[in-house]
């Protein structure tokens, strides 16, 4: 009994140390994966429904491996070299991402997310956040004597409660 309580002891010593070890590796290059940050560069941050936008990928090492994935946002055209994407997307109405998964380093791929929020037929895009491109959205509506302030406040608490 003593010698299987020591076995217990001597693997459980050994599971955490792989546990820490396995963490530690996974957080350094997660760490590491911030030099590869991208410099984005969007045609414009407003667009007609009809119209397409261009969104540009720079980054300061060569890319080993990309894709990418629609949700409501169309590719219509790309181009790539060894350190750029360059994409013409398209969008349908609502709130759509257009996502790119890019390696430098192994099979480590980082995340680069383009945001579009529609409204009164226009498009609103940001590489920041979803609720940047709906904030400008709404302040675009209230310019346009669409809605009031009141009304657009009412609106953002819909749309962070959903």
């Amino acid at each position: 009994m003593k010698y299987v309580k020591v076995f217990i002891k001597i693997l459980l010593v050994v599971f955490v140390f792989n546990i820490n070890s396995f963490f530690s590796n996974h957080l350094e290059t997660s760490a590491n994966s911030n030099n590869y940050e991208a410099n984005i560069i969007i045609s414009s941050e407003m667009i007609d429904v009809d119209d397409s936008f261009t969104v540009e990928f720079i980054f300061g090492e060569n890319i080993i491996d990309y894709y990418y994935v629609e949700s409501g946002v169309t590719v219509i055209d790309s181009s790539d070299d060894s350190n750029y994407v360059l994409f013409e997307l398209t969008a349908l109405d609502g709130e759509c991402q257009f996502e790119l998964f890019t390696s430098f380093v192994d099979d480590v791929y980082q995340i680069n997310t383009i945001y579009t929020f529609s409204t009164e037929g226009m498009f609103f895009i940001s590489d920041a956040s979803e609720d940047t491109a709906c904030l400008n959205a709404l302040e675009y509506l209230v310019e346009q004597g669409l809605m009031t302030v009141a009304e657009v406040q009412d609106e953002y608490s819909f749309y962070i409660q959903k």
